[in-house]
């Protein structure tokens, strides 16, 4: 995605969202849409928090391997759970020797996960938005306090289906190994070269 995208006028990003559109058969707003799904993890994974990180779910089989052809608008990440609950495993072994250890370590990710986002992630998201003169709002949602979303000011608007929010959702309970960068495009890229 060129940066340039949040420097063009709200005309010329109507535009552009119609013509592709138009040429992808994809609605405009799912296009716009999915240029914010990207920006949210072009933020996270241009800074440290990406070492951490694991970019998995149906957006990760869409956006990088291809191997789904649908749109997706959250995006799921693993925390390794090394780095989250470190005193709780043994010799550094994320794999629980008994269910009591087990379920001890489910509560303590419970428990951290939603500190470490307003602490690890929030200033992250914020620092990006700040940095590419950007307006958007995050609140932290779920009923564990694990999933961080940002609403975003749309350009179109659909059926109220997909609404202007993208869902950043967080797990810790492994260590998200393997795992290797990929690079990551808008759909509308080739739509309006």
């Amino acid at each position: 995605m060129p940066e340039s995208w949040f420097d063009l006028s709200s005309a010329d990003k109507a535009e552009a969202l119609e013509v592709a559109a138009g040429r992808g058969g994809r609605p405009a707003h799912l296009l716009e849409k999915d240029i914010w799904v990207v920006w949210a993890l072009a933020a996270i994974y241009n800074s440290p928090l990406g070492n951490t990180l694991t970019f998995k779910g149906g957006t990760s089989l869409s956006k990088v391997y291809k191997v789904i052809d649908r749109f997706s608008e959250d995006i799921d990440l693993t925390y390794d759970i090394r780095a989250l609950v470190p005193d709780m495993l043994r010799d550094g072994n994320p794999i629980p020797a008994t269910a009591s250890q087990e379920k001890k370590i489910t509560i303590a990710v419970r428990d951290r996960l939603p500190g470490w986002i307003e602490q690890a992630v929030t200033p992250v998201i914020e620092s990006a938005l700040a940095d590419g003169d950007l307006h958007a709002e995050l609140s932290v949602a779920g009923k564990d306090s694990d999933k961080l979303i940002i609403s975003y000011p749309a350009i179109k608007t659909g059926t109220g289906y997909a609404g202007a929010t993208i869902q950043l959702e967080f797990g810790a309970r492994a260590t998200g190994e393997p795992h290797q960068r990929h690079l990551v495009a808008c759909d509308i890229a080739p739509l309006i070269e």
